[in-house]
C-alpha cells in the first residue's frame, strides 16, 4: 500500500468529494448524530500515494485526513471513487 498523501497534497478527489458530500451533509443532521464522529475514506492507488480522505460527520466538512481518529474506515480503490464522481452515483 502506498503512503497516505501529506499535508499540502491538494488532491483533486478531495475538492469534488467535498462539492459532493458537504451538501448531503447538512441535509442529514440525524445521519450526522448518529454516526457521530469520523469516518476515513482511505482511497487506494497503486500508482501514486494514497488520499486519505476525512468525513467529519460532527462538523459537516471533507477535508484531508491527518491522523485524527476515526470510528470507521474504508479502504477503496481510486478508479472506483473515480467512476462514482463521474457518474454522480
Amino acid at each position: 500500500m502506498a503512503s497516505v498523501a501529506g499535508p499540502g497534497s491538494a488532491d483533486p478527489l478531495l475538492a469534488e468529494l467535498r462539492r459532493w458530500f458537504e451538501p448531503l451533509l447538512d441535509l442529514a443532521p440525524h445521519t450526522r448524530r448518529g454516526i457521530n464522529g469520523n469516518v476515513l475514506l482511505n482511497v487506494e492507488d497503486d500508482a501514486r500515494d494514497d488520499v486519505g480522505v476525512l468525513i467529519d460527520f460532527l462538523a459537516g466538512e471533507v477535508r484531508e485526513w491527518k491522523n485524527e481518529p476515526v470510528v470507521h474506515r474504508i479502504d477503496v480503490e481510486r478508479a472506483l471513487v473515480e467512476s462514482l464522481i463521474e457518474r454522480h452515483m
